[in-house]
């Protein structure tokens, strides 16, 4: 059974709302600026620079993935000197999703659990993996069809939250987030797509026509904005500097009373975690 044109394209936005909402908002908020739209749309502009570039690169080896390019390139004792950090990251970036996870989970709606035995969400992931990078990609859009429904209501129950005060001054020129490191370790946001180098061999597109490149671009740049801002706009930055996971408490303050559910915080959550398994 082959692939959906689509299935890169889903992956590529199911893993950046993995990477979204969990450490990318404590971050940046905690990043030294007065208007944090700056700093996220330098940062996410200096992704999709990257994402042609790398891509550009892997275009000269068609149906080889990044291993193979690097290999014939360099060579198979160079090639493995490169990729031990790329897998070290990769093997990085599951526990510590995992970790999250686990620390939400716990933080919301099951504080007496052992942290220890929410983490068997990496066995969750090591699950999907044994599939194949074919199933990956197909859960990946089931799921985004299935939960983004979540998330956009999620966004949306809190407009009756918000205080546009919170977001003044809207300008600061002066770029001093470049100087700080907060601002360089929120980056890992912008990292997903180098999983594009493991999916060559497939021969898929990521964006199937020009203007799907657009609409993702103005739909991911969105969302990290939102990321930052509903906390600040809802907490303020003095008091959302201090939480962990700022995003989450954002949320968690909604109060809906003809919702079935006492906190519309554990559908977002069981929603991220979805996305984060695949």
């Amino acid at each position: 059974m082959g692939l959906n044109k689509y299935s890169l394209l889903i992956s590529f936005i199911s893993v950046h709302l993995a990477v979204i909402f969990f450490a990318f908002p404590e971050l940046m908020i905690s990043v030294e600026t007065n208007a944090y739209w700056i700093p996220v749309t330098f940062m996410f502009v200096l992704e999709w620079i990257l994402v042609w570039v790398y891509l550009k690169g892997l275009s000269f080896f068609p149906g080889k993935d990044l291993a193979e390019v690097l290999i014939q390139t360099t060579g198979k004792s160079v090639a493995f000197i490169i990729l031990i950090p790329f897998v070290f990251y990769l093997l990085t970036d599951v526990i510590l999703m995992s970790r999250n996870i686990s620390a939400m989970v716990t933080m919301i709606f099951l504080p007496i659990t052992p942290l220890w035995a929410l983490l068997s969400f990496i066995a969750i992931s090591i699950f999907c993996a044994m599939g194949g990078l074919p199933t990956i990609l197909r859960s990946g859009m089931v799921f985004l069809v299935l939960f983004s429904p979540v998330l956009l209501f999620s966004f949306f129950s809190t407009v009756n939250y918000i205080d546009l005060h919170n977001a003044l001054p809207i300008t600061d020129w002066r770029f001093k987030f470049l100087t700080d490191h907060r601002f360089y370790a929120s980056m890992f946001a912008i990292s997903p797509f180098l999983f594009l180098g493991v999916v060559q061999s497939y021969h898929l597109k990521l964006f199937p026509k020009k203007w799907h490149g657009v609409l993702t671009f103005i739909g991911l740049l969105l969302l990290f904005q939102l990321a930052v801002y509903i906390p600040l706009l809802i907490f303020s930055k003095e008091a959302a500097v201090t939480f962990h996971f700022p995003f989450v408490l954002a949320l968690d303050t909604v109060d809906l009373e003809w919702f079935l559910f006492d906190r519309i915080t554990i559908f977002y959550i069981i929603s991220v975690a979805i996305f984060s398994t695949t």
